[in-house]
C-alpha cells in the first residue's frame, strides 16, 4: 500500500475557509517535535461535518500529522503503513491541542499523538516507504 497525504492549501484564502491548524508553538524534544495548535471554526473541514455538532475529521488529523512530520523530518511524503489508530474524543472548533511527533530513524517510523486538557485525542504510527 502506497499513500500520499494531500497537497496543503495552495490557496489559503480560497472558498471555504482555510484548511491547516493556527500555529501557536513549537518545541523540539530528544526524538522530535510538539506543536500547540488551534483549531479554528472557520476551517474548511468543519463545513457539513456536521452542521449542528461540527468535529474534525479523524482523517484530517492523520493528515496534518504525516504533512508536519514529512516537513518536520525531511521526510517524502510517500506512506507504506498506518498503524495502532485511535481517535478518542473529538476536536470542535476552538479546541487547543498539541501534537507531538516523535521519529524513529531505525523502524522508518513517526508516532503522532494528540492531546489537550481534556486527555488524548488521537493518535497512531506513520510507517514511511
Amino acid at each position: 500500500m502506497s499513500w500520499t497525504p494531500s497537497k496543503p492549501c495552495s490557496v489559503p484564502d480560497a472558498p471555504g475557509g482555510p484548511c491547516e491548524p493556527q500555529r501557536l508553538a513549537q518545541r523540539r524534544t530528544a526524538t522530535g517535535i510538539e506543536l500547540d495548535l488551534a483549531i479554528q471554526p472557520e476551517l474548511r473541514y468543519f463545513a457539513g461535518h456536521f452542521p449542528e455538532l461540527p468535529i474534525l475529521p479523524g482523517v484530517v488529523l492523520t493528515d496534518w500529522a504525516i504533512r508536519i512530520a514529512a516537513e518536520t523530518f525531511g521526510l517524502p511524503p510517500r506512506i507504506a503503513h498506518l498503524n495502532r489508530l485511535k481517535f478518542q474524543q473529538v476536536l470542535r472548533p476552538n479546541d487547543r491541542v498539541t501534537l507531538t511527533l516523535e521519529h524513529h530513524h531505525d523502524k522508518h517510523a513517526t508516532d503522532f499523538n494528540y492531546r489537550s486538557a481534556s486527555g488524548p485525542h488521537a493518535s497512531g504510527r506513520i510507517g514511511w516507504r
